[in-house]
């Protein structure tokens, strides 16, 4: 079962899950304005893809072979928690 409520009562507004909450909302909406196009590129830049991880190269959307920086490793950590691959996805994890 999924909690919905809970007996104790909070004292403060949580203003961190709040934030989060609104942050990955407007981040899936800007996700449905763009095109097919746009969303691979924009996907393939801040998802965690494995191969990245285990390679020292990378091949960039316009087909290029690119080494693979510090920030190629770093950043998709953090900015994959805000991509959702569809309305089902955003509600069950926002929930």
């Amino acid at each position: 079962m999924i909690p919905l409520r809970d007996d104790v009562p909070s004292r403060t507004i949580p203003f961190v899950n709040i934030g989060l909450i609104v942050s990955n909302v407007l981040v899936f909406i800007y996700q449905l304005g763009m095109g097919r196009k746009q969303l691979a590129v924009f996907c393939n830049t801040f998802g965690v893809i494995p191969a990245r991880y285990f390679h020292d190269v990378v091949v960039t959307p316009g087909g290029w072979i690119a080494p693979v920086t510090a920030p190629d490793l770093i950043i998709p950590l953090f900015a994959s928690m805000f991509l959702h691959g569809g309305w089902l996805h955003l509600i069950g994890n926002m929930l």
